[in-house]
């Protein structure tokens, strides 16, 4: 375990909940240049979310520039891949940069994420839900990544819960079902995340 591996993955500004957490976990097993190799397995036990999360947040931690992965074989048996953060080994030599290396702004102006938003898809946010256009973003690429169509229909029915919700509460509506592999977006319990099996009135599955 690294302490400046745990405290750099603190210090990182990531989009969503589960991916901040699989990286702060990364930062736990790390070395002090930054390198581990836990299994995912390991990872979705000590992060309390499936496999099928671990692996959705560490490609997004891997396209955003957080991390790399690189495959490990034993024979021709896979084992676990091995993960570096990057930036840590900086630190460790006694450079801090500005920012993390390849790491893309997770926050850029909302003008220009609105932008992004028309380029990718059709499906761009109403001006009355501004301030939440990083997880919406977020949002059509995760269902993007799953296969799973935004048609007009589910487009409607999750703009009309989003406006229903608020913004505040539309982001971590879209951080916790991104974090859960969830299909659709539900209200955050109090008690915390619980699969959309169990629908009472305030929790709709509007997929």
């Amino acid at each position: 375990m690294s302490v400046r591996a745990i405290t750099w993955a603190f210090d990182q500004k990531v989009a969503t909940l589960g991916a901040k957490l699989v990286l702060i976990k990364l930062g736990d097993h790390a070395d002090e240049e930054g390198v581990c190799w836990p299994s995912v397995a390991t990872l979705a036990e000590q992060c309390g979310i499936s496999e099928r999360a671990v692996q959705y947040n560490l490609r997004y931690l891997e396209q955003h520039g957080f991390i790399t992965r690189t495959h490990r074989f034993n024979g021709e048996l896979q084992t676990s891949n091995l993960y570096k953060l990057i930036g840590v080994q900086y630190l460790h030599r006694g450079v801090k940069p500005t920012s993390p290396v390849g790491v893309k702004p997770t926050s850029p102006k909302p003008s220009v994420q609105n932008h992004q938003l028309k380029k990718e898809s059709a499906f761009a946010l109403p001006a009355d839900l501004k301030g939440l256009e990083s997880e919406w973003l977020e949002w059509l690429r995760y269902r993007k990544n799953r296969r799973l169509p935004m048609t007009p229909e589910t487009y409607a029915k999750q703009i009309k819960f989003l406006q229903r919700v608020g913004v505040e509460v539309g982001k971590a509506s879209i951080e916790l079902a991104i974090s859960c592999s969830w299909q659709g977006l539900f209200e955050p319990k109090r008690n915390g995340p619980k699969p959309p099996r169990q629908i009472s009135e305030g929790f709709r599955d509007i997929t």
